[in-house]
């Protein structure tokens, strides 16, 4: 179970999500279709917590029309999607804005609800502190 949600939804999906859409970035897709809005669930599919760290790359992009975390300021969208945390949700508006965070949920994929009988670790719904 371990390896199983550590290259799924425990982890591996949402690097590789937010890697996507980084390469999309770096490609010059956005230069090349400026109003294309992509939506990222999970709250940016960790490329919105990383973003300082991917802007960094701005510098190895000269290609690029604008700064990467320009692209992701002004061309991504994020939804909950089964991480429903404070925290979470705190960054990801401090680095997009309100208007760019939306509520999402992983149903049928999110984790079970309390009382089903079935043990829900590490499949999402809670925050660190269980709530």
């Amino acid at each position: 179970m371990t390896g199983l949600l550590l290259s799924t939804g425990g982890w591996g999906w949402h690097s590789e999500a937010g890697l996507a859409t980084l390469r999309l970035i770096l490609a010059g897709t956005l230069d090349r279709h400026p109003d294309l809005q992509i939506i990222l669930g999970h709250r940016g599919e960790m490329l919105v917590p990383f973003t300082d760290r991917a802007d960094l790359l701005s510098t190895a992009a000269p290609h690029l029309q604008r700064r990467v975390l320009d692209y992701i300021t002004g061309n991504l969208a994020v939804t909950a999607g089964s991480l429903y945390s404070h925290r979470m949700l705190s960054a990801a508006v401090d680095v997009l804005g309100p208007d760019r965070v939306m509520f999402g949920a992983d149903s049928p994929y999110g984790a079970p609800t309390a009382g089903d009988g079935q043990d829900d670790r590490g499949l999402g719904g809670v925050d660190s502190r269980g709530t």
